[in-house]
């Protein structure tokens, strides 16, 4: 009964008047038979629990080694959480409440994400190092470089690693709010490649260096299949989407360039390869098969 606070609440005024009254034998008897009822409906409902049953204790470190020893001694999935910072202080208080209660299903890490041109620069560092610190789960910091300067995205490798944040998602970012289309800064980053090179030559092996893939085609690549001027191959029946009722494809030849570039990416330094969101799963195994088929061998996970 103690796990259901809300019930025993709703008890409290009669319990109250049973102890404050004195009851006749039948009413006693009615009293104990409600009780008893209760009881069997609170063991009937099912208890919250994990259906993995027990997990592993994984050495926390660099996700890339975290989910090679996950993999290696079960076949269970992990879970892993993602939120975005808060612009309010009662937002970063409330959000604190919520991962906490979140941690209770031992993620495997949790991401924070990081605003279009480092909008989000400072409260992203400060949200990923006190998370890291007060929850005891892994962060994996969000970081996107263009339009903001490289020193914007040294502030965030610094200090990640200054505070023991060893995960790191390169991304090239999006625009700012109001801007059509992403541009490189002066003196930044053209690409997330660029970052990937940058954090390689500059930060060693300390981070995990997770990448973006597409298993559907990047959205700048996905385009009206009208554009085609011709019928859809297999490939891209698979890989059609539906945009605001408009069907939409990235070519099997923008698809080439898209893995080819997936492909520089983890060469340059990439540990680990996180999908865009999906609907299809057959999209996602044959994107894995086509990574692999092109030497791409590190994890995926979407």
């Amino acid at each position: 009964m103690a796990a259901y606070p809300e019930l025993m609440k709703a008890l409290e005024p009669l319990v109250k008047y049973a102890c404050d009254n004195e009851l006749t034998d039948d009413q006693t008897a009615q009293l104990v038979q409600a009780a008893t009822s209760i009881g069997k409906v609170v063991k009937s409902v099912p208890a919250v629990c994990d259906k993995r049953g027990q997990l592993p204790v994984i050495k926390q470190g660099k996700i890339c080694d975290m989910i090679k020893e996950w993999c290696a001694r079960t076949s269970e999935p992990f879970v892993s959480f993602e939120y975005f910072p808060p612009k309010t202080e009662d937002g970063v208080k409330k959000l604190h409440k919520c991962i906490a209660e979140m941690a209770k299903q031992q993620p495997l890490f949790m991401d924070f994400t990081w605003g279009a041109g480092g909008a989000t620069s400072e409260l992203t560092l400060q949200l990923s190092i006190k998370s890291q610190e007060l929850h005891k789960v892994m962060v994996n910091m969000h970081l996107t470089c263009t339009n903001q300067e490289k020193e914007k995205c040294d502030f965030g490798l610094q200090g990640a690693r200054g505070a023991g944040i060893c995960n790191i998602v390169a991304l090239r970012g999006d625009p700012p709010k109001g801007q059509a289309r992403w541009e490189a800064t002066e003196g930044g980053f053209s690409c997330a490649l660029d970052l990937v090179k940058y954090m390689s030559a500059n930060y060693g092996n300390y981070f995990s260096i997770q990448v973006a893939g597409y298993p559907e085609g990047h959205p700048d690549r996905i385009k009206p299949v009208t554009d085609l001027g011709r019928d859809m191959t297999a490939s891209e029946k698979m890989r059609v989407v539906d945009v605001d009722g408009v069907l939409h494809v990235c070519s099997d030849a923008d698809f080439e360039v898209e893995l080819t570039y997936l492909k520089e990416k983890i060469d340059a330094g990439g540990n680990v390869i996180i999908t865009q969101l999906f609907y299809d799963f057959d999209v996602f195994e044959t994107f894995v098969s086509q990574c692999r088929a092109r030497g791409i061998a590190v994890r995926q996970m979407t």
